[in-house]
């Protein structure tokens, strides 16, 4: 070993670490003018300079701190660049966070020559799709219809639909019992079946 100590040693921002070492020019040389440190290999993650008895100085590079380190999401959220996003599958909502979004299909195999209207009803009844007065409509006879919502992860759901002669489900105002309207809010696509008439 030199009167340096150990080779200098640099860490390289996002990879191992490798060690180097080079002469260092005398410091009468250097004052004159008339030295040049040799050229390095690789280029240097750091600022050189020469301490006491000429030993380089390497100021080492950390990574730049994780902007995400301190950050809290919410459920079905994630962190980049210090911001919280929702998951695949979600949609952000300014008072519940992110929310699942579920693909329906409904095929209508009443002939009884009406279009059907439908809502989904969330089994609490606070929540209803489409909202307001608002209602979906089948698309004709053993037709798939096909209507999409963003809903609270888990909770259950259920089936009303209603024409002039005929209710299935909880019925439209979602004022009817049933038993097997109901499923459960999940990102994905849900089947709702066929409704049909005698």
């Amino acid at each position: 070993h030199s009167a340096c100590g150990r080779p200098a040693r640099t860490r390289y921002a996002g990879a191992m670490a490798r060690p180097f070492s080079f002469p260092v020019p005398s410091p009468l040389r250097v004052a004159l003018g008339r030295a040049r440190a040799p050229a390095l290999a690789a280029p240097l993650l750091g600022l050189l300079a020469l301490g006491a008895g000429g030993c380089p100085i390497v100021a080492v590079v950390d990574d730049p701190p994780d902007p995400c380190l301190d950050v809290v999401c919410g459920d079905h959220e994630y962190c980049s660049a210090g911001e919280c996003f929702c998951a695949s599958g979600y949609v952000p909502d300014e008072v519940e966070g992110c929310l699942a979004v579920q693909d329906l299909l409904l095929t209508d195999g009443c002939a009884d020559g009406m279009d059907t209207q439908w809502r989904i009803w969330a089994s609490d009844g606070g929540w209803v799709w489409p909202g307001g007065d608002g209602v979906f409509v089948t698309v004709g006879l053993n037709f798939i219809s096909e209507e999409s919502i963003a809903c609270r992860d888990g909770e259950e759901l259920c089936l009303g639909a209603s024409t002039d002669q005929f209710d299935w489900g909880v019925g439209l105002d979602g004022d009817l019992s049933c038993s097997d309207c109901c499923w459960t809010c999940t990102p994905g696509t849900v089947d709702l079946g066929v409704l049909e008439c005698s």
